[in-house]
């Protein structure tokens, strides 16, 4: 495994460039993100997206969310109602994953034959300054494997993957993240309700409250 480190608040533009290069290429990246670490491969390139259930034995009944840029890209990717632009342009950047239902783009492999996809935007430099320099999503899976805990600490990360038969192509060592639960996760595929799948740093209570800003819409 390939090991780089990274300023988590200022990285040098050669570093993401360099992991840019790697999920264009079709290969697996380590990288730090607003909670843990994540993996991340080409949404659209399906080989890569089998190495990243390969590097963590994970079931491929599981679906896998994704990073995008921005509104227009998760356009691209999903249907994107009203009120999850509300979510969205309230909490993203940040620690939240909005389930919305699928368009064409993207694979079963991706949504484990689900009509839907997970998209995020995290509140991290790193992942912004990747993204600005691709022109596709990425997956961001955390970075353990199956059945272990996701990580923040990049010791543990490297620890998880040594003894693997099947490793990430590079690492961004950002150091030891500050604690933080995973992101919240909000199901809006069906645009008559919400629901929160999992709560997160961003409470149900501060997701709720969005309701009052689209009068007749929850």
């Amino acid at each position: 495994m390939r090991i780089l480190k990274v300023d988590l608040e200022n990285p040098e533009d050669k570093v993401i460039e360099a992991a840019a290069d790697i999920l264009k290429r079709g290969l697996v990246l380590v990288y730090p993100t607003d909670t843990v670490y994540g993996l991340g491969v080409n949404i659209l390139d399906e080989n890569a997206v089998r190495k990243i259930f390969l590097i963590k034995g994970r079931d491929f009944i599981k679906p896998l969310p994704i990073v995008v840029r921005d509104l227009k890209m998760a356009e691209e990717v999903a249907s994107v109602g009203e009120k999850a632009k509300v979510l969205f342009n309230k909490f993203l950047p940040g620690p939240l994953t909005l389930v919305l239902p699928k368009k064409d783009i993207i694979s079963d492999i991706i949504s484990a034959d689900l009509e839907t996809v997970g998209i995020r935007i995290p509140e991290c430099e790193v992942t912004k300054k990747l993204s600005e320099k691709l022109d596709f999503p990425y997956t961001t899976t955390s970075a353990n494997i199956s059945g272990r805990p996701s990580t923040s600490s990049i010791r543990e990360v490297r620890s998880q993957f040594s003894d693997s038969p099947r490793k990430p192509d590079l690492i961004l060592n950002a150091g030891t993240l500050s604690p933080s639960l995973s992101s919240t996760i909000v199901d809006l595929s069906n645009e008559n309700d919400i629901k929160i799948l999992r709560e997160g740093p961003i409470s149900k209570e501060e997701i709720l409250s969005t309701k009052s800003e689209i009068p007749n819409k929850f």
